[in-house]
């Protein structure tokens, strides 16, 4: 691993369908921050990370042994414009890295030269986020490349069907998905949603329909029903979210029902968090019923996850996370050491122990450090 947002297992990027996001985005932005309004003044904003990473690897399967050690640089900035009834977001990251890309670059990378499979030194640049949203009187419509936010899951949201998780860097990431999102409110509590994501033809696509409130004053809920056209098959779930004493429950479920006919798949997501003193503890059981065809990551059928932290005293966290495949006994484990140097910058080091994946054996260990500096 190269850099914090890499995945596993991505397909090569198709450059040509993301060239249109730029002035597209632009255009959104101009007009975000060109609207007049008496109401309230237009603005701008601007702000990114520089993110800098050195690592060390060693793996080993069956009687070999080998080791790497590379490093990566990102650079991401954001720029932001609203305006009184228009937002727009532009949003993009260059990285460099002193190594070939295990698991290859994102799939949705706008730039990325040459073959990647042999490379010493990577430089590619991504369209993380290039949406217009348009808001009067709690009603919305959002187009553009977004991060649907559904399902309640920290490591795993059935019914999420928009946001890719990536699982490769120190912490879970999501990545936006290019849709067009309508949001109506029903109250001063809840909302209906329709947003869709269609793919070049149409009928492979993803639409859903969700509604979202708050229901005896304090469980969180959501119902969606969705279809998934390149999966060929119709979705429906949910989420919830409680509170009781200063344990915060959550869960997810989507039962997808294929085209073929047949039998259903059950996915559904059970977990908590808490805090108690200076620590934070995490934790989500994940059944998978459609194995590698719902989700390719994790076939397995039992799946968990967990995560504690320490604030070991000011500017200073230690937090340990792992991921585990029940069923095949695999896991991934992530220890980290995080320094906040300064207001807009830290430093972290990390070790991560992983043992493979359904199918193959072997270890793998990682240490590393990275500092990051925001503006």
């Amino acid at each position: 691993m190269t850099s914090r947002r890499y995945g596993r297992g991505f397909a090569r990027p198709r450059t040509a369908a993301y060239a249109g996001l730029v002035p597209v985005a632009a255009l959104a932005l101009l007009l975000a921050a060109a609207v007049p309004g008496a109401a309230q003044e237009s603005s701008w904003t601007l702000g990114g990370s520089l993110t800098q990473q050195a690592y060390a690897a060693a793996s080993e399967s069956g009687s070999s042994a080998e080791g790497s050690y590379g490093s990566a640089t990102t650079l991401e900035a954001t720029l932001r414009a609203r305006g009184p009834v228009l937002r727009a977001e532009f949003s993009a990251e260059a990285f460099a890295a002193a190594a070939a890309l295990p698991g290859g670059v994102p799939t949705d990378t706008l730039y990325s030269p040459g073959d990647l499979s042999d490379a010493e030194t990577v430089l590619a640049a991504r369209v993380r986020t290039a949406y217009v949203k348009w808001t009067v009187e709690g009603f919305s419509l959002t187009a553009g490349r977004q991060i649907v936010n559904y399902g309640r899951g920290t490591a795993w949201s059935p019914v999420d069907l928009f946001t890719e998780r990536d699982f490769s860097g120190l912490s879970v990431a999501r990545r936006g998905s290019d849709a067009l999102r309508l949001t109506v409110p029903l109250g001063a509590l809840s909302l209906a949603e329709a947003v869709a994501s269609p793919a070049s033809n149409p009928a492979e696509g993803t639409y859903a329909l969700r509604a979202a409130g708050l229901v005896f004053g304090t469980l969180e809920g959501s119902l969606v029903g969705a279809r998934k056209g390149g999966a060929e098959e119709w979705i429906v779930g949910g989420d919830f979210k409680f509170d009781l004493s200063r344990i915060s429950f959550h869960g997810d479920a989507a039962y997808s029902i294929p085209d073929s006919g047949g039998s259903g798949n059950l996915r559904c997501v059970l977990g908590f968090d808490t805090s108690f003193g200076d620590f934070v503890l995490g934790a989500e059981y994940y059944y998978n019923g459609a194995g590698a065809a719902g989700d390719p990551l994790f076939p397995g059928a039992h799946n968990a996850y967990g995560a504690l932290s320490w604030s070991a005293a000011d500017y200073h966290t230690l937090a340990l996370s792992a991921l585990a495949d029940l069923e095949h006994a695999l896991f991934a484990a992530t220890l980290t050491w995080a320094w906040g140097l300064a207001q807009n910058g830290g430093l972290t080091t990390y070790l991560r122990l992983s043992n493979g994946r359904a199918g193959t054996e072997g270890w793998t260990g990682q240490a590393g450090l990275q500092w990051e500096v925001k503006f």
